[in-house]
């Protein structure tokens, strides 16, 4: 194919489809190399900065650190029970047992978190009590055998 354009990068003609009409550049390469000569504003970069500090995930705080009310993370638990969101903690048992040193594997068959699904299950049936040696890891048909079992032997 006949080169109909030109790179903005490294000056190297080559061929563009018409329906990629908007690249300017031959190589991703050169694309890299050309965005690293943009200049952002002092604007973009206080703009930018601020988005980000609102919209931090949280494994981007660091333990002990304390941040402002405007960027504080709504998921509830620094808010207690005022905050639509918090569950009272009923749904942390899934962190809680993945933190553990456990073996992710069903423990009635064994099989691996690789091989199937692995739900955690409340020993006592109880999703708020979280204690690690209340939760065990099983996959989804043991988990639904040890269900049916418990309801038919009305325990649940």
């Amino acid at each position: 194919m006949k080169p109909n354009k030109r790179c903005s990068e490294c000056g190297v003609e080559f061929y563009q489809p018409p329906c990629n009409a908007r690249v300017k550049f031959c190589s991703r390469k050169c694309y890299h190399e050309n965005r690293r000569k943009w200049k952002l504003s002092e604007e973009w970069k206080k703009n930018i900065s601020d988005g980000v500090k609102k919209n931090l995930p949280s494994t981007a705080i660091k333990k002990g650190q304390q941040l402002s009310p405007e960027t504080q993370f709504k998921t509830g638990e620094h808010l207690g029970e005022t905050h639509p969101k918090w569950t009272g903690g009923e749904f942390a048992y899934r962190r809680i047992i993945e933190r553990s040193k456990r073996k992710r594997a069903c423990e009635l068959c064994g099989i691996t978190e690789k091989e199937k699904r692995l739900l955690v299950h409340h020993i006592d049936c109880d999703r708020k009590n979280n204690i690690l040696d209340n939760l065990m890891f099983l996959c989804d048909l043991c988990h639904v055998r040890l269900h049916r079992k418990l309801r038919d032997n009305n325990i649940i």
